[in-house]
């Protein structure tokens, strides 16, 4: 006999465990830049993103030892599998050597304020199309409207790098690069997203994904220096708790965003941690007596009315389901 039971979604703002923690990677990732811009300019970019992923790898790696996750051993159902290992490792390489190489060259083409807002417009723009193509995960009317008004806000806060700068070639050619570096950054999540649709997978996630980035920015620092491990000495000793600091929070950031996606989808997920630029500017502000403009005040309005958007949810009628699909959901948040 099979047991039903109702259930209703009643609408509304929604925002959840997943949403929490994309809120928490957004807060984090502002908070590593302003541990790093003391020492902005000083050190390798590529040695700076490696150093910045060691903190996270060293405590995933102990966690994965102790736990011994299931996801790891061939003989479970929830083993990973070589499918799924791929694909981590092609997101990490993509992430973290792949995106940070172009959004190194769109800060140099465009400048600071108008690259990070493509970045983070590119991001938002990518969540929803992979979402919708490759995880067939379609984004809601209220999220395609919420990406739209995000992106609108992100060229209100690129305001004072247009104001600055003209808009030719190299500046166009810039906002594009970092578009695509923002699409590349997605690209993990996605990977993140797919690979934890099955329980007991989230350790071995961050291990993979993160141990590939490392990988291939260890290799990419061995190929452009001689001696790699000189260019790690190179770190300033008087910055060195900063960027251990850096290193740490980064490491929050990057879990929370990665967990973020087993409880939500890479589009609403991806749309919050946008907000990680009007935490940039708010702590800008706080700690280092930046004046923000009224355009930029005007885009972080909308970015964050944009956030908001995307985490409303139209009133659905109650529909039925067995107890089998009750335990299906139990059993695979990410369902």
């Amino acid at each position: 006999m099979t047991v039903m039971n109702q259930r209703a979604d009643k609408g509304g703002f929604q925002f959840g465990l997943g949403e929490t923690l994309a809120l928490i990677a957004a807060a984090c990732y502002a908070g590593v830049n302003v541990f790093l811009k003391p020492v902005s300019g000083t050190i390798d970019p590529f040695v700076g993103s490696l150093v910045r992923l060691l903190p996270l790898l060293v405590i995933i790696s102990v966690m994965a030892i102790v736990v011994r996750p299931v996801a790891a051993n061939p003989k479970s159902e929830f083993f990973i599998g070589g499918k799924i290992l791929g694909l981590l490792v092609f997101g990490g390489t993509m992430s973290f050597l792949v995106g940070n190489s172009l959004l190194f060259s769109a800060l140099n083409l465009a400048g600071v304020a108008i690259a990070t807002a493509a970045v983070q417009a590119g991001s938002v723009l990518g969540g929803v199309f992979i979402s919708w193509a490759f995880l067939k995960e379609r984004p809601t009317n209220q999220q395609l409207v919420g990406a739209g008004i995000i992106v609108i806000g992100l060229v209100f806060m690129a305001s004072p790098g247009f104001l600055n700068a003209e808009l030719d070639f190299t500046v166009i050619s810039g906002i594009l690069v970092a578009m695509i570096s923002g699409f590349c950054y997605t690209i993990s999540n996605a990977a993140s997203r797919a690979a934890q649709r099955k329980p007991g997978r989230s350790i071995l996630t961050l291990l993979v994904s993160n141990a590939a980035g490392a990988t291939a920015l260890f290799i990419t620092i061995w190929g452009l220096h001689a001696n790699p491990f000189a260019e790690f000495a190179k770190l300033p000793a008087e910055h060195l708790g900063a960027v251990l600091i850096a290193g740490l929070v980064n490491a929050v950031a990057l879990a929370s965003v990665t967990l973020s996606v087993r409880y939500t989808t890479v589009t609403k997920s991806v749309m919050i941690t946008s907000l990680s630029i009007a935490f940039g500017a708010l702590f800008g502000v706080l700690f280092f007596e930046e004046i923000l403009q009224p355009l930029v005040l005007l885009g972080l309005g909308l970015v964050l009315l944009g956030v908001i958007v995307g985490q409303l949810s139209a009133k659905k009628k109650p529909v039925q389901a067995d107890f089998e699909t009750e335990v299906d959901l139990v059993a695979d948040p990410t369902k």
